[in-house]
């Protein structure tokens, strides 16, 4: 028998917890990106309470938990601070480095990393710092 860590548990349980719409979301889009190599562009969207921050959450950890940990692979955005935080995610505009204040230029550049110089920890909601 083959034991599981407590990691991919904790995804079959958030993944076992969905409905049955949202079982049928995260199973399309995980095979398309794990198994089809398919690029897939998702937007989740609708009222409040409905569960999308929840499969948002199974979708990024299950495609993460297939791939190694040092390649990008899920970018996970929303248009609002709060939305960001909730998905563990950054906000639309820190993700494609726009600027957040009016008239400001746009910083496109990127370091020899591929990190945008504005915001080079760009994959965390909770370490970003907004000027």
């Amino acid at each position: 028998m083959q034991r599981c860590s407590s990691a991919e548990t904790e995804i079959a349980t958030a993944y076992n917890s969905l409905n049955v719409d949202h079982k049928r979301i995260v199973d399309k889009v995980v095979c398309a990106v794990c198994e089809d190599d398919t690029p897939i562009h998702l937007i989740v969207s609708g009222q409040g309470g409905t569960g999308k921050s929840r499969v948002i959450d199974v979708l990024h950890r299950t495609v993460a938990s297939k791939f190694s940990s040092n390649t990008v692979l899920v970018t996970v955005s929303a248009p609002t601070g709060l939305a960001a935080f909730n998905i563990s995610g950054t906000t639309i505009h820190c993700t494609l480095c726009l600027p957040t204040e009016h008239g400001k230029p746009s910083n496109y550049s990127l370091t020899k990393s591929g990190k945008s110089k504005r915001h080079p920890q760009n994959t965390s909601w909770t370490k970003a710092t907004y000027h």
